[in-house]
């Protein structure tokens, strides 16, 4: 995480803060559901044993984080 913070701030990237926080939680589920089918991505980005590490409520804790 340092790493990427580092080249945030080298590279002057802002990013946008704030997006979820007028989301229901009804509408976090849903988006949570839907990012969770998207086996192939989590695949590339964790690995193939995603599924023992990531579970609906790991998705929707970084819906919220958003």
């Amino acid at each position: 995480m340092a790493e990427f913070n580092e080249m945030r701030r080298k590279y002057k990237i802002e990013l946008p803060t704030g997006w979820a926080k007028g989301w229901t939680d009804e509408q976090i589920t849903a988006m949570a559901q839907v990012s969770i089918k998207l086996e192939h991505m989590w695949n590339h980005a964790i690995g193939t044993d995603w599924k023992t590490k990531v579970t609906l409520d790991t998705v929707k804790d970084l819906f919220r984080r958003m």
